[in-house]
């Protein structure tokens, strides 16, 4: 499986329709807590780990894409 990093605004565009995405305070929790795959980057800027079909990755699945 492909993965890629992407902003959270990028997330927000990509993922939600316009007015229905979460705040970037909310994403940047879900990263945080391991809700959804992601990070930080040295320069404290958060990204989204997202699949080639632009789908976040949550931790449970790639806990399986890693199990094989």
């Amino acid at each position: 499986m492909i993965m890629k990093q992407i902003s959270i605004n990028e997330f927000r565009r990509v993922r939600y329709n316009p007015g229905s995405a979460p705040d970037p305070r909310t994403i940047r929790k879900w990263i945080d807590s391991g809700v959804i795959l992601g990070g930080r980057k040295s320069t404290g800027k958060y990204y989204v780990e997202i699949d080639e079909q632009g789908r976040e990755i949550t931790s449970d699945e790639y806990g399986l894409m890693t199990h094989v």
